[in-house]
């Protein structure tokens, strides 16, 4: 496994798309305007599917109602204790919760490494393609949460910047995140001739945990007051043969811990 995830992502690896920095606003201004104010890629492959997820929950699981658009936003994301870049995409929809507030809707979709044959990021790749099976899932499972939450944090403080609705921290806090995760998935492999994919997918079709996040500005700094994690279900109906496109199972069917 370790090999071919290694050529895998030497022969994967791209550099950062550009994009435009983020126009600030005098009035306040809709969630799909403020999305095509980020000049974000929208790739159609990617070269690593490790973090790739079919959700087994979404937004009226939560009582939200999403009248608009989903969009996939491509982020930048730094992690310096590996020294190396992703590009992570999410699904993102705007909600409101009984009429009122900002609940922005976040399933993760796939990351891809930038920086994968550079140094330090080069180090980080060979320590953890070296790992036992069990425990490079764990490492793996470790950097996507991380990289959700820095996505999460990294957007809505863009967003949260750019919409002066959301007043003073003393107020009413208008902005919310709301993070999806299954609870239970496994991580599968699917090979071809030239390369490996590495994902995860939900082995129940039930079973969600939500990540909550709000936001507000004091003194002109976006403050968040979370996550807090809530079970809205756990899991009960299994899938049998999870991994699709003929792919290998790389673990068993894991449930996740919902909690912050």
């Amino acid at each position: 496994m370790a090999m071919s995830l290694a050529v895998f992502l030497l022969a994967s690896c791209g550099k950062e798309s550009s994009k435009e920095p983020i126009t600030l606003f005098e009035k306040d201004i809709a969630f799909d305007a403020y999305i095509t104010t980020l000049n974000k890629p929208m790739s159609s492959t990617t070269a690593i599917s490790t973090g790739s997820r079919v959700s087994s929950c979404g937004p009226s699981d939560y009582g939200l109602f999403c009248a608009g658009p989903s969009f996939i936003v491509t982020e930048t994301i730094t992690i310096p204790s590996t020294g190396c870049q992703f590009s992570v995409r999410m699904e993102l929809t705007e909600c409101t919760l009984n009429g009122g507030g900002s609940y922005v809707t976040f399933k993760f979709v796939d990351w891809n490494i930038l920086n994968g044959t550079s140094t330090p990021c080069s180090t980080y790749w060979v320590y953890l393609l070296g790992l036992p099976s069990q425990q490079f899932n764990d490492e793996v499972d470790l950097l996507e949460a991380e990289l959700s939450e820095l996505y999460i944090n990294q957007f809505m403080t863009g967003y949260v910047t750019n919409n002066p609705i959301s007043g003073n921290c003393q107020n009413t806090t208008y902005f919310h995140s709301v993070f999806f995760k299954p609870l239970c998935t496994i991580r599968c492999e699917s090979r071809t001739e030239s390369n490996s994919s590495y994902y995860n997918v939900v082995c129940s079709t039930d079973g969600c945990c939500v990540d909550v996040t709000h936001y507000c500005i004091k003194n002109g700094v976006v403050e968040p007051d979370g996550p807090y994690s809530q079970l809205l279900s756990e899991c009960t109906n299994f899938i049998p043969s999870p991994c699709p496109r003929k792919g290998q199972p790389l673990s068993f069917c894991k449930t996740a811990v919902c909690l912050n």
